[in-house]
C-alpha cells in the first residue's frame, strides 16, 4: 500500500511578496509497519525537508533582487543611447511595443529587466 504525504507553507517576504513550497513524498508501506507508522515517518521526512527548502528558495529570491534593475537607470541608458544615435529611438519604441508598452512605467519588474537587457546588445 501506497502512503502519501505533502505540506505546503507560504511566508511573507515583504513588499506584497509571498513565497509558496511545497513538498510531497509517497512511499510503498514496507510489511513491519503500520499505516500510522509509515505516514509519520513521511511526515518527519517532509517536515525535516522544508525549512531547507524555504532557505534555498528566500537564497535564489534574494540573488534575483540583486539582479534587479532601476528603472532611472533605464531610462538615463535609453538617453543616452537616443542621443549617441536617433535611429535608436524607433528601435527603442519597437522593443516597448513587444511588451505591449510605450513607456518604462508600464513595464513590471521582470520586463524592465528583459528590456534592459535588450537595449544593452545596441551599444
Amino acid at each position: 500500500m501506497k502512503i502519501k504525504y505533502s505540506k505546503r507553507e507560504t511566508r511573507n517576504l515583504g513588499n506584497y511578496e509571498n513565497v509558496t513550497v511545497e513538498i510531497s513524498v509517497e512511499d510503498t508501506m514496507d510489511l513491519t509497519e503500520t499505516k500510522e507508522e509509515c505516514f509519520d515517518r513521511l511526515r518527519e521526512f517532509v517536515t525535516s525537508r522544508l525549512p531547507f527548502q524555504f532557505n534555498k528558495t528566500e537564497d535564489k529570491i534574494q540573488e534575483l533582487k540583486t539582479e534587479e534593475v532601476d528603472i532611472e537607470e533605464v531610462k538615463n541608458k535609453v538617453l543616452n543611447l537616443i542621443d549617441h544615435d536617433n535611429n535608436n529611438r524607433q528601435i527603442i519604441k519597437s522593443i516597448l511595443g513587444e511588451f505591449n508598452a510605450e513607456k518604462l512605467q508600464e513595464l513590471n519588474r521582470s520586463q524592465l529587466k528583459e528590456f534592459n537587457n535588450k537595449i544593452m546588445n545596441l551599444r
